[in-house]
């Protein structure tokens, strides 16, 4: 987005808050030593979390919903535009998934 751009880069937040929850979720993975393919899809890094945490605050749908913003934000012009609502549901998503393993990790 450039600076002096007046409208707001919906598609960017959609991205950013899918990498935030791929990340989140490798590093969960990462600190119960499973090994994953280095993947983007969230609804396969979940997969491969114990039984007990799949799906405990995210279902599949909204993981592959968010996963379908990785590239749609990484390559601009080749991408859909997202809209307001489009960019408050990925950071809900996000945001749970971020608060989920930063709270799993700080009680391990």
């Amino acid at each position: 987005m450039a600076y002096e751009d007046d409208e707001p880069e919906f598609s960017l937040t959609c991205y950013l808050a899918q990498q935030c929850a791929e990340k989140s979720l490798k590093a969960l993975l990462i600190y119960y030593q499973i090994e994953f393919l280095y993947k983007h899809a969230l609804t396969y890094l979940a997969s491969l979390l114990p039984e007990k945490e799949q799906n405990f605050l995210w279902g599949d749908d909204d993981l592959e919903w968010l996963s379908d913003w990785v590239t749609e934000g990484r390559y601009p012009g080749d991408y859909l535009d997202a809209s307001d609502e489009d960019a408050k549901k990925a950071l809900e998503i996000g945001e749970r998934i971020y608060r989920y393993v930063l709270e799993k990790v700080d009680n391990l």
